[in-house]
């Protein structure tokens, strides 16, 4: 690693997410030493600058190095081109991976022999850079490590990877039909496992009727709230499309509230659950995705509910299954 040696990042294209920059900056700083690599404000004489110039969809980058000092003059530039599959944070770390690489053949080939007498050159313009067919050009004397895929360790630990608002629709933990909503959050752990949390609201769209003791019928309204937590495993078919297999378990609290009896009562009891699922969620934008979602639950409890003065009303399944379907704003 080399010591003591600054680089000015030059950013020009479309605006960069913070988490993207903090990529760069981290792989840039694991190679040159930590806080070496910072976003350029005014160019220190001593330090290098590193201009990089992207596309608005971050598929296609030119990274151009110049040098200070005794190394006025010397200029590198490298031109990259990504694959629809490579995730955001990958593609700033290798731009990182790349800046350092650069800077450190040329800080080694200056301190080597004495500066050049030719006029220094100017970065280019921000136009956007030309595209190659490899995933990022190489040639013989670039060195080894831009070669390197990106690491996983260049990815934030416990990143937001997307919010989601389904509606849900569920057999088994209330009576009659059931729907409701899903509000969740997907975190990525690390490459290719996520955690997901969230929470429903169920209502049940009947009250039922059964007869009691004092005469007539009674019956009930169910809602139920849930909170939930899973792990998932993480694959990706396509560009556009992802999935995971899910694993997890919730706590709900189960409402009943008696109609049609002279003094309607309400109760609630926790239950837990485990559950497996899936859920596929396709690409419309960059932002913006569909989602579905399948889970089948086993009850650890099964609560019953009873009218007063009348026989057993409801008891939840030992097994359940819902589906849902909503939108996902992905980071």
């Amino acid at each position: 690693m080399i010591t003591h040696v600054c680089v000015a990042l030059q950013l020009l294209g479309p605006p960069v997410a913070p988490h993207a920059l903090q990529a760069l900056q981290q792989r840039c700083d694991s190679i040159l030493g930590a806080g070496e690599c910072r976003l350029r404000q005014d160019h220190a004489s001593a330090c290098w600058l590193a201009t990089v110039v992207r596309t608005e969809d971050d598929a296609v980058a030119t990274v151009v190095v110049s040098g200070p000092g005794v190394a006025a003059g010397r200029v590198a530039q490298r031109d990259l081109t990504f694959q629809a599959s490579d995730e955001l944070t990958d593609r700033w770390a290798t731009l990182g991976l790349v800046v350092a690489a650069l800077v450190t053949r040329e800080e080694h080939a200056a301190e080597a022999s004495p500066p050049p007498v030719t006029a220094t050159a100017a970065p280019p313009a921000a136009s956007p850079p030309r595209a190659t067919s490899a995933w990022f050009s190489r040639d013989r004397s670039t060195p080894a490590a831009i070669s390197e895929q990106p690491e996983e360790s260049s990815k934030a630990p416990l990143h937001l990877a997307d919010v989601r608002v389904l509606g849900v629709a569920d057999m088994g933990r209330l009576p009659w039909a059931t729907v409701g909503a899903r509000l969740g959050a997907t975190f990525g752990l690390v490459r290719y496992l996520d955690l997901e949390i969230g929470g429903a609201y169920l209502t049940s769209t009947g009250t039922g009727a059964i007869p009691v003791a004092s005469g007539g019928t009674g019956g009930a309204h169910f809602k139920l709230w849930s909170a939930t937590v899973g792990l998932c495993p993480r694959s990706l078919v396509t560009a556009r499309l992802s999935g995971h297999v899910c694993v997890g378990g919730d706590v709900g609290r189960t409402t009943a509230t008696g109609t049609g009896i002279a003094e309607p009562r309400q109760a609630s009891v926790l239950a837990p659950n485990a559950w497996f699922g899936f859920d596929s969620a396709f690409r419309l934008t960059r932002h913006l995705a569909l989602v579905a979602e399948y889970k089948a639950e086993v009850a650890a409890s099964r609560p019953a509910f009873a009218v007063v003065n009348g026989a057993t009303f409801f008891q939840a399944s030992r097994f359940s299954e819902n589906v849902a379907l909503g939108i996902a704003g992905a980071f």
